[in-house]
Parts: structure tokens; C-alpha cells; sequence
């Protein structure tokens, strides 16, 4: 008996052993765990990005760092998350309707201020003109097609057959979203670029957002109050998709004609490198159109 109750006893203290220093590892994987949560969120950094006459928050500026071609957004409260390394990077902040701003490392504060551009626009009158539309938006057998991912720039470029002066009245896209009210839009408009033939200049003069209301159909945009004039060349429409809930589609109809001019283009926000889209190998030209007067 004796025996047996000393090997008993030696497994009871081996266990109580055992239990301790599986305590103990337990505790110091928490502090470990916790030491590298603590230092990743100082390596993060807040910026607010706010207008600096009204002190108004600036959704979905764009905020570059270092190398990263394709940036990061502020949300609806003007607010942005630098990752990691922010530190070592200078940081680009643009806005169309506010100048650009670039801060080198580790010399701005929390809160970034943008300027305003101060825009004079050039009044046209319109008599009784008839009002147009041109482009793709009435282009039977469309069909819609996802898009790439948040902070993405479709444009399609809008030739003038007629190449008389017009003045742009609304702009129109045909996108569907899976749920109502689940998508933020941004519109622009791009001059054509005499060399390459692709988006160049931004003609809009304020940013332009709106909701989709719609699950499907033509999204209309009135820009009456921009008096942009259609060149002869044409310009190109713009849409980018705003935030992280943009599961969206919109509409195009395919070619093999594979000109800049005819078919639409993809962005990457910091360079502007103007890609050509396909879908299943041929060429895609998006639904987008303009009512010109």
C-alpha cells in the first residue's frame, strides 16, 4: 500500500508541476501577444482631413505614401488608418477641388487642412437648344460586368460626331448593385490627350458624389452648372467607385475594335496608367453617356 500511494503522490505533484509551467507559458504568450498588438498600433497613425475654412471633414480624399501607387481613401468622417512604415514615407493627399498636399515624414499633425481651388466659372446661356445624347447608354444587348475593386476610375471616352459646340448638360451611367442604397459613386470628366488619345486633364471643378438609389438602370448626373463645352475630339466620362462596400456592376457591350477612343479604360489612381479592359477576350466599351445641348 505504502508503495502505491508513493507513486500516486509522485504523479500529483508531477501534474501540479506540469500545470504551473503551463500557467506560466500561457501568461507570457499574453504579454508577447500583447507586445506586438501595442507595437503595431503605434505604428499606425489617424489623420483627419478636414476643409480649412470650415473645418468640414473631406470624404474620400486620397492619400498616398511612399511607393504605393494605389493609396488609401478617407472615409465619410474625413478619417484615414496609416499602416505601418508610415513614418519613413512622405504622404500625397488630393481632392479634385482642393489643391494637392505633400507633407514630408514626420511634420504633420493629426489633422491635415485642405485648400479650396477657387474656380471662375464662365456662364454659357442656353436658348431653346435641343438636347442630345451621345454616347452608349441606348446600346441594345448590354450586358454588366463587376468591377475591380475600391477606388477604381472607369472612363469612356464620348466622341462628338457631329463636332459642333455643344454644352454638357447631364451625365449618365448604366450600373447595377446588388442591394439599394449600398454604393457611393464619384463622376469625372477627362479632356483627350492629343498624343496618347487617352484621359488627360480633369474638367470638372468640385467633386461630384452620389448614392446608387437604384439596383439597376441609368444613374443621371446633372453637371448644367460646371458649363463645360464638348471639344471636337470628344472627352471621356469618368465613374469611380467609392469605399469598401462596392460590389457593383456596370454595363458595356463588346467589340474587337481595340482603339483608345472606343473602348473604356481603367485607373490607377497615383499614376494614371490608363489600362484597356476586355471581358472573355474582347474588348469592352462601357455604357456611359452625356446630354449635351
Amino acid at each position: 500500500m505504502s508503495g502505491k500511494y508513493k507513486v500516486n503522490k509522485n504523479l500529483k505533484h508531477s501534474y501540479i508541476n506540469y500545470r504551473n509551467v503551463f500557467i506560466i507559458w500561457e501568461f507570457y504568450l499574453f504579454l508577447l501577444t500583447l507586445l506586438i498588438c501595442c507595437h503595431a498600433q503605434c505604428q499606425e497613425r489617424k489623420l483627419i482631413i478636414v476643409d480649412s475654412l470650415s473645418n468640414k471633414p473631406i470624404a474620400f480624399a486620397h492619400i498616398f505614401t511612399g511607393n504605393n501607387n494605389e493609396g488609401l481613401a478617407s472615409d465619410v468622417t474625413g478619417a484615414v488608418i496609416l499602416k505601418q512604415g508610415y513614418k519613413e514615407e512622405a504622404i500625397t493627399i488630393t481632392h479634385l477641388g482642393y489643391y494637392t498636399k505633400t507633407l514630408k515624414k514626420e511634420v504633420y499633425n493629426d489633422t491635415i487642412f485642405l485648400k479650396e481651388k477657387n474656380t471662375n466659372l464662365t456662364e454659357v446661356i442656353v436658348q431653346n437648344k435641343k438636347v442630345q445624347t451621345l454616347g452608349y447608354t441606348n446600346l441594345k444587348k448590354t450586358r454588366y460586368i463587376t468591377t475591380y475593386g475600391e477606388n477604381i476610375i472607369l472612363a469612356q471616352h464620348i466622341p462628338n460626331k457631329t463636332g459642333a459646340a455643344h454644352t454638357l448638360k447631364s451625365l449618365n451611367y448604366k450600373i447595377r448593385s446588388k442591394k439599394k442604397d449600398s454604393l457611393l459613386v464619384r463622376a469625372h470628366i477627362y479632356s483627350v490627350d492629343p498624343i496618347t488619345k487617352k484621359p488627360n486633364k480633369e474638367l470638372l471643378s468640385k467633386s461630384i458624389i452620389y448614392p446608387v438609389r437604384r439596383k439597376k438602370g441609368t444613374l443621371s448626373i446633372d453637371i448644367q452648372d460646371q458649363y463645360i463645352e464638348m471639344p471636337s475630339e470628344g472627352l471621356f466620362i469618368g465613374l469611380e467607385w467609392l469605399g469598401e462596400n462596392n460590389d457593383a456592376a456596370y454595363g458595356f457591350t463588346a467589340g474587337n475594335d481595340s482603339s483608345i477612343n472606343a473602348f473604356v479604360t481603367l485607373a490607377r489612381l497615383k499614376d494614371k496608367i490608363w489600362l484597356q479592359s476586355q471581358a472573355n477576350g474582347s474588348y469592352v466599351r462601357a455604357s456611359f453617356g452625356v446630354e449635351v445641348y
